[in-house]
């Protein structure tokens, strides 16, 4: 009569819902979201009901669905469970694992509107729902071990019932044929999802009743089975931020609640209401307050929440995963074990997750501040709890241990050699008749020791985001050649992307807006650059030191992207076609290295070779300019043997030996000698005058105005003028005087 009964109440409960969303449909149909968030509320209220009256049931005891745990009491039967291959245990277990998935996306349907979640309820839930309802009876008795009924199988099928009228209101009254629709990437996310969901509600007796135990043991001091674990993760910590990077935000937060509650629920299954009356069963261990913290903060969105469980708990459960303290016989199957590294996975990654998914933003200073006082209130609660309740309830004589935190024993201090501190030095005293027993020396070094290693943390954070952020740039970077690549295409009707992208910028070096900045965070380096060079023309460069003349040398040579704007350089985009653009190039940088240990002519032809320059070209080149730069003498010795200013004119020789229609030299003359910078000037005026475009920078200001066409000058990182040398000479005004005043250095400003 028992199995009946529950589908009775179910179908009843099903009814009701039903009809109340029927009615408010009719007479306030703006409350009928009201209604879905309070109905959800209510299920997740009686989800914990029951967990608590059945402590996770009696599934946990069954290996392979047909084999009982020796460790359950020989007098309690669960012959039922196990026969016919186990049937009513893989009913129940699936049950389990199916009303579980339901409860979180009905849960959090109501409060998001991506279509993901609402395809999830409407089209997966649907399906888990019929299953839950068909075994029911199964389900109960794999929790209570009895058909009969009973207070946990009535809220089993008012639960299930408040789920089928639900689903059934929303198949006749609130379907959303949209839903149905989905594209390839659609359907790819709602199977990513569905698959995700069942992954993450699994409970940690499922492996074992489900495949029984493996062969895979080690699971102390980094044995296979622990390295499984800490290998899951970190998989964990990267793979979800890299699934989640083009939906941070309020997608990133509903798939991360999704994941925290799961872990929530699979931590609270094997509690029972018991727990309210042994305070040693009281969830205290700083990883177990990570189960709750985490959903919680991310409900709400309280960052004083948050950050306390990034700061405190990822540390904990990061060195309680380096320490399980499980027994050593555990595989990596048993139920103990899979609890245990679930928790601390979702303990120490969850919070990492959700700084890298963007739900919360980056620490900062204050907020670990706080979070330490927060850890220093924990902590005296918890060493309290440790003394007054290991005082109350004796070990020796409950069998009670109370060791929250693992401030109350010396497993930690064994690991680093400390447990003599422990053993030895300890106080007593009696305050209300409670004999309290403290260590304070040991539990002192430990208060201070997490801290430190909190500080430690702070720094590993940083090099984490700071490695977060080249990825992300890394990625942008790839998105954007893709479609750079595309627009060039479509641009040059699909001729050759190595064919000059803007026929106007040819034989010019344009730069148009040009800015860039080193990350969001920092003030720009230059910002709105704008000057055209022509062929045949010596550019001089000036500014004063940090005005931002090497930061656009760099972003014109491709050493970095431009932040915004645009630059030509003979037709070719720098940014667009890089390979091109570098090809038209030759750049003289202010620090060179080069390969020391060949001689100064094999160096030319390796730089010849990767340029792609016929023997003929470059032995006409080696004719001209080792005659020009004096170094016929020196070319085949080996250049370490080469003075400073022989490796520069190596170094200008390597620049220039593919003919490029844009020279850049950045101070190309600091250190030469009088001789050696006249032979440098000698070449620049005949590259120009070949119809190439010189681009120097320097603080020579004497050598600029006997040698350059035209000065541009930056400073404060912009262009404050752009002036013809020849016509300024002719105006009669001093060009060094005229430095200073542009620059605002002549009155200190």
């Amino acid at each position: 009569m028992g199995k009946y009964l529950y589908y009775i109440i179910a179908i009843v409960a099903a009814g009701i819902v039903f009809g109340v969303y029927a009615l408010l449909r009719k007479k306030a149909p703006n409350r009928i979201k009201l209604a879905y968030k309070i109905t959800a509320w209510i299920l997740f209220a009686l989800l914990f009901c029951w967990l608590l009256l059945c402590g996770g049931g009696y599934l946990r005891y069954v290996i392979k669905l047909s084999v009982r745990d020796p460790s359950l009491a020989p007098a309690i039967n669960i012959d039922e469970l196990l026969a016919d291959g186990g049937k009513v245990a893989l009913l129940g277990t699936l049950s389990f694992w199916f009303i579980v998935v339901i409860h979180i996306t009905s849960l959090l349907s109501p409060f998001f509107e991506f279509k993901v979640i609402h395809r999830m309820e409407r089209l997966f839930s649907p399906v888990l729902a019929i299953f839950c309802f068909a075994c029911m009876p199964q389900f109960v008795y794999a929790q209570k071990l009895t058909y009969d009924v009973n207070a946990a199988g009535i809220l089993i099928a008012v639960e299930v019932g408040l789920i089928l009228g639900k689903l059934v209101y929303l198949w006749v009254f609130d379907r959303d044929l949209n839903l149905f629709k989905m594209n390839r990437a659609e359907i790819i996310e709602f199977v990513l999802c569905v698959l995700g969901a069942l992954l993450f509600t699994m409970q940690e007796f499922m492996p074992r009743t489900l495949f029984g135990n493996t062969s895979i043991y080690g699971m102390k001091n980094f044995g296979v089975g622990h390295r499984y674990y800490l290998y899951a993760t970190f998989a964990f910590m990267i793979g979800i931020p890299v699934l989640l990077r083009n939906h941070k935000g309020e997608y990133s937060r509903m798939v991360m609640l999704f994941i925290s509650i799961g872990g929530m629920i699979a931590f609270s299954n094997g509690y029972e209401f018991k727990i309210f009356i042994d305070p040693s069963r009281w969830p205290m261990h700083i990883c177990n307050t990570a189960m709750y913290i985490l959903p919680i903060a991310l409900a709400t969105k309280n960052e004083k929440v948050f950050y306390f469980t990034f700061f405190i708990n990822i540390l904990g459960a990061l060195l309680a995963s380096f320490m399980p303290n499980y027994d050593d016989g555990a595989n990596i199957f048993t139920p103990r074990s899979v609890e245990y590294f679930t928790n601390h996975i979702l303990a120490f990654a969850g919070p990492l997750v959700c700084v890298l998914c963007g739900i919360f933003s980056r620490p900062k200073k204050k907020q670990f501040f706080y979070s330490m006082i927060g850890f220093a209130v924990y902590y005296v609660i918890v060493l309290f709890f440790n003394s007054y309740f290991s005082a109350k309830y004796p070990y020796e004589t409950t069998g009670r241990e109370f060791d929250f935190f693992y401030i109350n024993s010396d497993f930690v201090g064994k690991k680093i050699g400390l447990d003599w501190l422990f053993r030895d030095f300890y106080v007593k005293f009696n305050v209300g008749g409670v004999t309290f027993t403290l260590h304070p020396i040991y539990q002192t070094i430990y208060f201070f020791g997490f801290i430190l290693m909190s500080v430690g943390m702070w720094y590993v954070y940083v090099w984490l985001f700071s490695f977060q952020d080249k990825l992300i740039y890394l990625d942008e970077r790839s998105q954007k050649i893709k479609v750079d690549r595309l627009a060039l295409t479509a641009k040059l009707n699909q001729k050759e992307v190595s064919k000059c992208m803007n026929p106007e910028s040819v034989n010019k070096l344009v730069i148009s807006h040009f800015g860039k900045r080193y990350s969001p965070k920092l003030p720009f380096a230059v910002r709105d650059i704008n000057f055209v060079a022509n062929a045949g023309e010596i550019i001089g460069f000036l500014g004063p030191n940090g005005a931002g003349k090497s930061t656009t040398i760099k972003a014109v040579v491709g050493i970095h992207l431009p932040t915004e704007g645009e630059i030509e350089v003979n037709g070719y985009n720098v940014e667009v076609q890089p390979v091109q653009a570098k090809q038209q190039i030759g750049f003289v940088p202010d620090h060179y290295a080069l390969y020391e240990n060949l001689s100064g002519r094999e160096y030319l032809n390796y730089i010849a070779d990767l340029y792609g320059v016929s023997q003929a070209d470059r032995d006409a080149f080696l004719d001209e300019f080792l005659e020009t730069l004096a170094m016929k003498d020196a070319i085949d010795a080996k250049i370490q043997t080469y003075s400073h200013g022989m490796k520069q004119k190596i170094a200008i020789m390597a620049s220039i030996i593919h003919n490029p229609k844009l020279w850049i030299l950045d101070e190309p003359l600091t250190g030469l000698d009088p001789v050696s910078i006249f032979q440098v000037k000698q070449c620049l005026k005949r590259h120009a005058e070949r119809g190439n475009i010189v681009f120097f920078s320097s603080h020579l200001i004497d050598i600029v105005e006997k040698l350059c066409d035209r000065i541009i000058i930056i400073s404060h990182h912009k262009v404050v003028a752009v002036d013809d040398v020849h016509e300024l000479l002719k105006k009669g005004v001093n060009l060094e005087a005229y430095y200073m005043e542009k620059t605002g250095l002549e009155t200190g400003n």
